[in-house]
């Protein structure tokens, strides 16, 4: 019953129950997996160059038609500032997205020269994942078909985060 202790009845047993489940309800939350789905934000493209802004929407709406899985939340990324790359910036984007993941796109162009890459870091802004590669003498739409590649390569890193979010840690323990 609520509120005896060892036989005793009365607010002082009724506290030490209330005390108990306030102690023991953070040591349970740790070890429980989140519940439902992940959720990821995915930032804008982040450019170096003259990027037009329909093909830097294209590019994130496309990213995220790539990266979309039953196991996750895509949500948009809203960065504070025009240049989100550092792991202050990356964290700030997860904790207003109210994300565990943050994907970053990213696209540098020169002439018809691009350097394309999609990032994925945890929600302290470390980055984890990192997929890049260059496109030379390309259009915007192979520059963003490129992106979307990346996003794809990234997607089942992503997805082995989001089953075991501690790594090697989680499955030593459980051995």
């Amino acid at each position: 019953r609520i509120g005896t202790c060892g036989g005793i009845r009365g607010p002082k047993s009724a506290a030490l129950v209330a005390a108990f489940c306030v102690a023991v309800t953070p040591l349970i939350a740790l070890g429980a997996k989140p519940k439902g789905k992940t959720r990821v934000a995915v930032m804008p493209l982040v450019t170096e160059g003259d990027v037009p802004s329909e093909v830097r929407s294209r590019a994130r709406d496309e990213i995220k038609a790539a990266l979309r899985n039953k196991n996750v939340e895509l949500v948009d990324g809203r960065p504070t500032g025009a240049n989100c790359t550092d792991f202050e910036c990356i964290h700030s984007v997860a904790e207003d997205a109210d994300a565990q993941w943050v994907v970053q796109p990213a696209l540098s162009t020169i002439d018809r020269d691009y350097g394309i890459a999609v990032r994925l870091f945890d929600a302290a802004g470390n980055l984890k994942v990192d997929e890049s590669s260059t496109c030379e003498i390309c259009s915007y739409p192979d520059a963003v078909a490129a992106l979307v590649l990346e996003a794809k390569e990234l997607k089942l890193p992503l997805l082995e985060f989001v089953d075991n979010p501690y790594g090697d840690r989680e499955q030593e323990g459980s051995e």
